[in-house]
């Protein structure tokens, strides 16, 4: 990953071994005996309690999140992030004017990272489709790539996603079509609700049974239909540039 840029040698630049004796249980420890960690943007929280990035304390030798923000890195996600396979957090959201990823969302994440919890690639510059394989994450409770340039729907595929996920964020991508029907069953656990800058069709129906507290849904001209109270009264719901509480066009 160092021969990327400088920028990606500075962000991994304490990538290396033998890691400070004072602070390592062994000559390549990345974790050593605090959450930081003695290789910068890692961090080994422990054993999960449950709730994203959150662990029980207890260091045992694991990488469970990597953040990389605000370090001008560029280019596609590096696989070689696959060898930390047990990450809860995966953190790459891009920063204005500071380096953004490209290229397509990794199919090999589902692979790679069985434990994610929180997956955030907002803020960058990725190409393509919402992978289906998003769906099949059993642990998986934030899933945010917000600010891209993301195009196709959303998969019906999610109607199977795991029950936990609480937080689902595509707003201001090049987006469309309606969202599933299915949608409804992953919908109960969700309470953020990001769809806003984009070109979604239909009705909100699917979000009845969500616990929201955030919704963004403004700027989808082609919204439409009755809006269930659950929406209408969670924070940040404004139905500007929307048909939202307007009849459905007759198909």
């Amino acid at each position: 990953m160092n021969t990327r840029s400088p920028y990606w040698r500075a962000a991994t630049s304490k990538w290396t071994c033998p890691t400070p004796p004072g602070n390592s249980d062994s000559t390549c420890d990345p974790c050593g005996r605090e959450t930081e960690g003695n290789w910068y943007h890692m961090h080994c929280r422990g054993q999960s309690t449950g709730w994203g990035e959150s662990g029980n304390g207890v260091i045992d030798g694991m990488v469970t999140s990597s953040h990389i923000t605000s370090e001008k890195v560029n280019g596609p996600v590096p696989k070689e992030f696959c060898l930390l396979n047990h990450l809860r957090e995966f953190d790459f959201g891009g920063r204005e004017g500071l380096g953004y990823l490209t290229g397509p969302i990794p199919n090999w994440i589902d692979n790679c990272f069985p434990l994610i919890e929180e997956l955030d690639l907002s803020n960058n510059r990725l190409t393509g489709t919402l992978p289906e394989y998003l769906a099949k994450m059993p642990r998986l409770t934030e899933a945010k790539f917000e600010h891209n340039n993301l195009v196709g729907t959303i998969p019906e595929a999610y109607g199977t996603m795991a029950r936990g996920v609480r937080r689902f964020q595509v707003d201001h991508n090049h987006m469309s079509g309606t969202i599933p029907a299915s949608f409804a069953r992953s919908a109960q656990n969700l309470t953020q609700f990001h769809i806003a800058g984009n070109d979604f069709s239909g009705n909100l129906s699917m979000l009845l049974a969500g616990h929201l507290t955030t919704v963004l849904v403004q700027d989808n001209p082609k919204l439409c239909g009755m809006v269930p109270a659950n929406v209408r009264y969670a924070k940040n719901y404004n139905p500007s540039n929307t048909n939202l509480g307007k009849p459905c066009p007759s198909s």
